[in-house]
């Protein structure tokens, strides 16, 4: 044989078990150090490289770090299908990325990236930070591992909070909303002024349903789920990737260090249930209320995603359900929700009339007479 086959045979073959570990570990003696964005979550010598994502930024840094360093799997927050986000620890497969229209766009770009069609500076026109780097993990054949809690029970367990709690849960998260406004208009001093509230406790109690559900049950779902991953798929000295909303990488980290919510509080009710007994009124004032908190954080694909998982309401509950849901997304009702001290800071950026100085006095009957938090029906 010549010497060009003999240094053939010598490479490993990518394409088996031994060849990819063979591979993977010499791009790690070799790979650069995690990006200072990134957060190392250490397990008996292994590690998880951790990025915080915004989800609508388009940073091609997790990107290229995954492009260097070649992980043995990337373990991500948002599914690409839903057969991939069907359960925790699944993998993208092929056959159900080609059945969608995200999972052949995600397809198509780790293709163009191996074959060298094109590069993340191409991509990043199109793609989100993400979905870059769900095509890097592919075009290295790494394991592209959904590593969240199905979207389908954290639906299910939300709309199972009482309407009052929820009524909590769109007011704090109306100051969240209007704080960060004021800071982008530079009426409150201070970048982390949000950041510093949050902390104080403005979205962090875990009787908040939306904090708990939504935030907290994730935040240790995802370290269950990466542990696993770490143990399933790395010895000694190797990495893998994980890709999640920035919001969760504080939970994230508590859980690690065995903190915060745990895998058996996962499997447990919430801790607050509305009564399977409400009549159907009361259930369209529930129902309305759950879908303005997640209006709140969200956009009309999460709302109908919401609805596709929870079901029709009756038709009984119909009328108090579009009422609530219409008031709920009203200034005076979310102005109504916030602390008085920040109502002023909100009305004193722009012109005002004589009328201003009752902006409590208009405010105050949505309190009393709406609001299910303070005895209020939750519609007009």
């Amino acid at each position: 044989p010549t010497a060009a086959r003999l240094e053939r045979r010598a490479r490993p073959d990518r394409r088996s078990t031994q060849g990819r570990s063979l591979v993977r570990r010499a791009a790690a003696a070799v790979s650069p150090a995690p990006p200072a964005t990134a957060e190392v979550f250490e397990l008996d010598g292994r590690r998880a490289v951790v990025f915080g994502l915004d989800h609508h930024t388009q940073d091609p840094a997790p990107a290229e770090y995954i492009l260097a360093t070649r992980p043995a799997a990337v373990v991500v927050e948002t599914a690409v299908t839903g057969a991939h986000g069907a359960a925790q620890g699944t993998e993208l497969g092929e056959s159900d990325a080609l059945e969608e229209m995200e999972g052949r766009f995600v397809m198509g770009a780790a293709k163009g990236l191996k074959e060298g069609e094109f590069d993340l500076a191409t991509l990043a026109k199109n793609f989100n930070t993400e979905y870059m780097a769900y095509a890097a993990a592919l075009c290295v054949d790494g394991a592209l591992v959904f590593g969240d809690r199905p979207k389908e029970e954290t639906f299910k367990r939300l709309a199972m909070a009482p309407a009052a709690s929820l009524d909590r849960s769109f007011g704090r998260l109306c100051e969240w909303h209007y704080r960060r406004t004021l800071v982008k208009l530079g009426v409150l001093s201070g970048a982390d002024a949000v950041s510093e509230w949050q902390r104080e406790g403005g979205l962090l109690p875990l009787d908040d349903p939306f904090h708990r559900v939504v935030i907290a049950e994730r935040d240790a779902a995802l370290a269950v789920g990466l542990r696993a991953e770490l143990e399933k798929r790395c010895a000694e000295g190797e990495e893998l990737v994980a890709l999640v909303g920035e919001e969760h990488l504080a939970g994230m980290r508590e859980a690690w260090a065995g903190g915060g919510l745990t895998a058996d509080d996962l499997a447990k009710p919430p801790p607050e249930v509305e009564s399977p007994f409400i009549d159907e009124e009361a259930l369209g004032v529930q129902r309305g209320i759950v879908e303005a908190v997640l209006r709140m954080r969200g956009d009309e694909g999460l709302l109908t995603e919401f609805r596709r998982v929870v079901g029709p309401l009756p038709d009984a509950s119909f009328a108090a359900y579009s009422e609530t849901l219409e008031v709920y997304g009203t200034p005076r009702v979310m102005l109504a929700a916030i602390p008085e001290p920040l109502v002023e800071q909100v009305v004193e950026p722009w012109p005002r009339g004589d009328a201003a100085a009752s902006v409590h006095d208009l405010l105050a009957p949505c309190k009393a007479l709406l609001r299910p938090s303070l005895g209020g029906p939750g519609r007009p």
